[in-house]
């Protein structure tokens, strides 16, 4: 970068616009391969935020679905546990279990 600058700086001491012209001339392969620098490190830059994005909308999607797998899996649970209760709510033994047979097996 200092030589770039002082071959700059050359043509800008003697104030003529062909010498400053004839430096920059001199100094265009580093201003280009700076140039080229900038681009590269800009255009990576761009690549990345697309990237990052990109990615964070898959992670609201994968959200999204852990969400609703947790609110099916939760109902699920929550009905059958009422249906095992309820179940054994109403699993009542019959009066006369075994036809014919005499002996009363609730109490009265």
């Amino acid at each position: 970068m200092k030589a770039v600058l002082e071959k700059i700086g050359r043509g800008l001491e003697s104030g003529c616009t062909q010498d400053l012209c004839s430096s920059l001339v001199q100094a265009s392969p580093e201003i280009r391969a700076c140039v080229d620098a900038c681009n590269h490190i800009a255009k990576t830059i761009q690549e990345q935020n697309e990237f990052d994005s990109e990615n964070e909308e898959w992670i609201l999607v994968g959200r999204v679905i852990d969400r609703v797998c947790f609110l099916v899996m939760a109902s699920l649970f929550a009905c059958s546990t009422i249906g095992i209760f309820l179940m054994a709510h109403f699993n009542q033994a019959p009066a006369q279990p075994f036809p014919g047979d005499p002996k009363k097996y609730l109490p009265e």
